[in-house]
């Protein structure tokens, strides 16, 4: 664990160029060791192209105390005398052929049931992570639930509600489909985040590999197909927003536990965190639009961000009960 954290925060320097020569040969000499390595690097590098992150390094505020923080699926016959011996064997005979039959309707349906599968996860206060039978690999945020139809040579199906990410192994005969309360979605093998709103009844999809198909649930129209890199939102009857290319900083943070902030406005800031860590900020009675935040958190524990947040910030953060967090000045 502690050297997988420390090759997350290697990438990440790597990827805004922040690292030093003795750093890169490290990271190029890891990234040989394994194609494990190497996979877990591109499968970074594309989500952290998603996530909107750019390239220049920047300089980050943290106090020297606050080092140790770096470590983070009907015809009747004529009637005949027949013997009791002969009445016996035909029983027997015909008992027989019962079991046979039973035997094969068992057979039949046992096999039907264990190629068909149905399950369902409800993540409450947790993020949940399940490889599906059919391979599949889903990551479902907080406060979200899924239910996954698999049945052996058919379509491969989810309702969601809430928000997931799906990497989806691939299989050309069989899409895989979500279902929301206003879209569907359909992929043959692809990487993607799905999230639903119960408010709005929307649903964003963002494309991190391969293509996706999205029709809202009550509209005739075509479905809309979204490439590698894209974003859209639906409601039930149209599509109301679409991007080429999709770039908003830590949207995907809540999966990869990494959230990078250049000079930005704290109430953004604070939401990107609420989203991150499924917590909220009270900062009512207290002015926060002059304040902007620098910072870079990777697999960081809450407390600890909630330690840079006051000592870059200098303010106050208290538990207030349930999952939220009071600021106030910390001036008297």
């Amino acid at each position: 664990m502690e050297q997988k954290k420390e090759f997350d925060d290697l990438i990440v320097r790597h990827l805004i160029n922040e690292t030093i020569p003795d750093e890169e040969v490290k990271l190029q000499q890891w990234l040989g060791e394994s194609d494990d390595h190497r996979k877990y690097y591109e499968q970074t590098e594309r989500l952290w192209e998603l996530a909107g992150v750019y390239q220049p390094a920047f300089t980050e505020n943290r106090e020297s105390d606050l080092k140790h923080i770096e470590e983070r699926l009907t015809h009747y016959p004529a009637p005949r005398v027949v013997s009791f011996n002969k009445f016996y064997r035909m029983a027997a005979a015909a008992a027989a052929v019962l079991v046979f039959a039973m035997g094969v309707f068992y057979l039949i349906n046992s096999r039907q049931a264990a190629s068909s599968q149905k399950m369902s996860f409800l993540s409450a206060d947790n993020i949940v992570h399940q490889i599906l039978p059919d391979g599949s690999e889903i990551w479902l945020n907080r406060n979200s639930s899924l239910t996954f139809q698999y049945t052996k040579g058919k379509n491969r199906t989810c309702i969601l509600n809430g928000e997931a990410f799906f990497q989806v192994m691939h299989d050309s005969l069989h899409p895989f489909e979500i279902i929301t309360p206003s879209a569907l979605i359909r992929v043959l093998g692809t990487s993607f985040n799905v999230k639903t709103d119960g408010r709005s009844n929307e649903t964003e999809v963002l494309v991190s590999e391969g293509k996706v198909s999205l029709t809202p649930a009550k509209s005739n129209v075509q479905a809309v197909i979204l490439p590698s890199g894209a974003f859209a939102k639906a409601n039930a009857h149209s599509v109301i927003d679409r991007k080429e290319k999709f770039s908003r900083m830590n949207y995907l943070s809540w999966k990869t536990r990494i959230l990078v902030f250049r000079d930005t406005p704290l109430d953004s800031a604070l939401a990107d965190i609420e989203k991150c860590y499924g917590i909220i900020f009270d900062h009512t009675g207290i002015n926060i639009s002059g304040y902007r935040l620098t910072a870079r958190y990777i697999d960081e524990q809450l407390p600890d961000v909630i330690a840079v947040l006051q000592a870059t910030l200098g303010l106050s953060i208290e538990f207030s009960g349930g999952n939220t967090y009071r600021l106030n000045s910390s001036e008297p």
